[in-house]
């Protein structure tokens, strides 16, 4: 199987992190609903005089718009604090259902998604070679190691040679490839053998010293440029 030319190389490119779970997308409409949940009770304690209990419950149907009646007659500063409360409640309902709409159109479910797959499938991968950097050299290392049946996973700095890769059914992961945290997510500590094809010695010798550090056993090949 054939693997795509890399593009030319943008040393501007910045490398990116991996996808972070969704969840944090919704950490702030998380804060503003529990603020106005203490909020919501403290007040309806202080101006109504209403247990813990009551003004928890208050706060909840009056946040959900459930409908249920009120625990007993509100005075003016309650019913005050209640439409500030399903004001602060409305507004809350924009902003998470505006994160919805940007996470859903934004496509990063779909990244996170494959992000997962990817980390699967790596985890269960042993016995194959790491090919760091996907230049000229790093191109043609690879197709010869897949040409000979044997597994790769390709580690580089910019993202376009990696989604090509991706796109070819080829393993591949964004990221430094003498960082121990990327060595250790491409399989490191089950890999084979580890070839360094970054433009320069520096960076060829310090992925082959992280990489030796963490696998004594793993056969290494490095680029002289």
């Amino acid at each position: 199987m054939p693997v795509p030319s890399p593009p030319p190389v943008s040393h501007s490119t910045p490398w990116q992190p991996p996808v972070r779970h969704p969840f944090h997308r919704f950490l702030g409409a998380l804060s503003i609903l529990l603020l106005l949940v203490v909020v919501g009770s403290f007040g309806y304690w202080a101006l109504e005089g209403m247990s813990p209990l009551d003004a928890l419950y208050m706060t909840v149907i009056t946040l959900s718009t459930v409908g249920f009646g009120e625990v007993h007659p509100l005075s003016p500063q309650g019913r005050l604090f209640t439409i500030g409360l399903i004001a602060g409640g409305g507004v809350l309902a924009a902003y998470s259902a505006g994160t919805a709409v940007e996470y859903l159109a934004s496509g990063e479910w779909r990244d996170f998604l494959e992000g997962r797959r990817e980390r699967r499938m790596l985890k269960g991968m042993k016995d194959h070679y790491l090919v760091c950097g996907y230049g000229r050299v790093g191109r043609h290392v690879a197709q010869e190691l897949i040409d000979q049946g044997l597994r790769v996973v390709v580690i580089d700095s910019h993202p376009e040679p990696v989604s090509q890769l991706k796109r070819s059914e080829v393993s591949a992961l964004v990221g430094d490839a003498s960082d121990e945290s990327v060595l250790t997510m491409a399989g490191i500590l089950h890999a084979k053998g580890l070839v360094a094809c970054a433009s320069s010695d520096a960076e060829n010798l310090l992925i082959v010293l992280t990489a030796r550090l963490m696998n004594p056993k793993l056969r290494i090949v490095a680029r002289a440029v």
